[in-house]
């Protein structure tokens, strides 16, 4: 289940300041990969095979049974070590050895080595050959120079959700069309782009794109447009360019409705979006009568809406039912300053108020929020200034309360500035963030235990893709074993959507 904003940012540049620096990336090459997806079929790096061998009757099993001396207790004929090595089976980490075949590790030095990821074989938890698990992400399939089938146009503004196959479907926009295109999980195009909402004039942003169908491979998504009235719409795709189900957001048809996001959970879509400088959040449910909100009327996020405005609603949903919403909260009327804030919902709010997850109310754009399966909730934002842009990060513990203090993954960047975050099935917060100054999309990933801290600490950018000019609009999907990263960038003077699927 995936979930990606809405609605970017921008920012009035007065002056530039002084780019950071961030650590160089020792694991990337910045000539690598600069086919596009429609030209080659990009393999992965860690891909399995199956084959199949008839068995007779009379040959029962194919394994090879251990000698009957592997399990007597005492070491005796080939073993290098008690009950292990030679023709039995590998010896742990510390065993001794005479060969690489005596160790679980495959790393033999007289005694058999704990694995590492640069000892050039794959062991451990890897996933391939000194990546995944502990290590450095794989490679899953090569740098993919342009997702997008606009020739000569420029593709912008890029959202994606991720199939439990690991296919996947992104969205964008191109000369005032949105469309989507759909990937195989070597990130293979399985046709042309197709237009959302062939029925809606298109009106802006992004287009926020979920699933939970991963055998119809059918994606919802959410696309401010306008028919009678400038309103967000709740669309129902598959790929075969049949749009299931449209279905107009808007409350109050005469409010001024702008962005939004959504999450889905098999036939249950939740939806929040602002409007009239609300946020708010309503669920509907295809598997009621053909389609049916399950709430009379929306949840207003806020508990003083006279005191506050709410933009850039940010949404995701936890393994556990329980969603957590994210915006940007600011003093009515005033429109500044404003504060970074979160709120859980299942049935209705769990938290009596929005938790302020910022420490000083200024300027801040662009939050995005993701969970792990503890109940832990990690969110990211832009801090705004004039040329100085930071991007930020911070934790909430399973009582959803701001631990320690908020850690900034880049100060001073140029803007605009976009990050995006979600939870990688394991034990880490993936977080992407675009760096105009170092021409870089990042990547970094944090543990979700109470210290947040980075999971490879030596390593400060992940990222194995190479620079991109212009980097913006980035965005993430994740599912067991996988993740793609899209984002724009320019290619020849036209901005196109590139990113890569890795693997951990």
């Amino acid at each position: 289940m995936a979930s990606h904003r809405f609605a970017g940012f921008a920012v009035a540049v007065a002056s530039l300041a002084p780019a950071a620096c961030l650590e160089p990336n020792p694991f990337y090459d910045p000539n690598y990969g600069q086919d596009e997806v429609d030209t080659e079929e990009s393999v992965g790096t860690t891909t399995e095979t199956e084959t199949e061998t008839d068995v007779t009757e009379t040959d029962s099993s194919s394994e090879t049974e251990e000698p009957d001396h592997c399990g007597n207790g005492v070491q005796d004929d080939d073993e290098t070590s008690l009950d292990c090595g030679g023709s039995c089976d590998p010896c742990a980490d510390g065993e001794p050895c005479q060969a690489a075949s005596d160790c679980q590790s495959q790393i033999c030095d007289g005694t058999c080595q704990a694995p590492t990821c640069d000892d050039e074989v794959q062991n451990g938890e890897e996933v391939g050959t000194d990546c995944g698990g502990p290590c450095i992400f794989c490679e899953y399939t090569s740098f993919i120079n342009e997702f997008d089938d606009f020739e000569g146009t420029n593709a912008q503004l890029p959202r994606v959700t991720m199939f439990e196959d690991g296919s996947f479907a992104i969205s964008y926009v191109g000369g005032g069309t949105p469309r989507g295109r759909w990937f195989d999980a070597d990130a293979s195009a399985m046709g042309q782009g197709l237009e959302l909402g062939v029925d809606l004039s298109y009106k802006s942003g992004a287009i926020p794109l979920g699933n939970d169908e991963p055998e119809q491979l059918t994606i919802d998504a959410l696309l401010a447009g306008s028919s009678e009235n400038d309103n967000l719409y709740l669309l129902r795709h598959d790929p075969e360019d049949n749009a299931i189900n449209t279905l107009e957001i808007d409350y109050e048809a005469s409010n001024a409705v702008s962005s939004g996001d959504l999450v889905v959970s098999g036939d249950r879509v939740t939806v929040a979006w602002e409007e009239n400088n609300q946020i708010l959040l309503r669920r509907w449910d295809y598997g009621i009568g053909g389609g049916a909100w399950i709430d009379i009327q929306p949840f207003e996020a806020e508990s003083e809406p006279g005191s506050y405005w709410g933009e850039q609603p940010a949404l995701t949903l936890g393994s556990d039912g329980v969603m957590a919403l994210a915006w940007v909260r600011c003093v009515a009327s005033a429109n500044n300053p404003c504060d970074v804030v979160a709120r859980r919902f299942d049935i209705d709010w769990i938290d009596p108020d929005p938790v302020i997850v910022t420490t000083n109310a200024e300027a801040y754009a662009a939050p995005d929020v993701a969970r792990d399966p503890d109940g832990r909730t990690m969110l990211v934002w832009t801090r705004l200034d004039l040329g100085a842009n930071d991007v930020t990060k911070r934790l909430l513990d399973e009582d959803f309360t701001p631990l320690g203090e908020p850690a900034h993954l880049q100060l001073n960047a140029d803007p605009p500035v976009e990050s995006a975050i979600t939870y990688l099935p394991s034990d880490s917060f993936a977080v992407a963030w675009t760096d105009n100054d170092n021409e870089r999309v990042h990547l970094r990933r944090f543990l979700s235990d109470d210290d947040n801290s980075p999971k490879l600490p030596d390593l400060g950018d992940e990222a194995p893709w190479p620079d991109s000019d212009n980097p913006n609009d980035v965005a993430m999907a994740a599912t067991d074993g996988r993740l793609i990263v899209v984002w724009s960038g320019i290619v020849d003077s036209v901005t196109q959507v590139q990113g890569q699927v890795l693997s951990y």
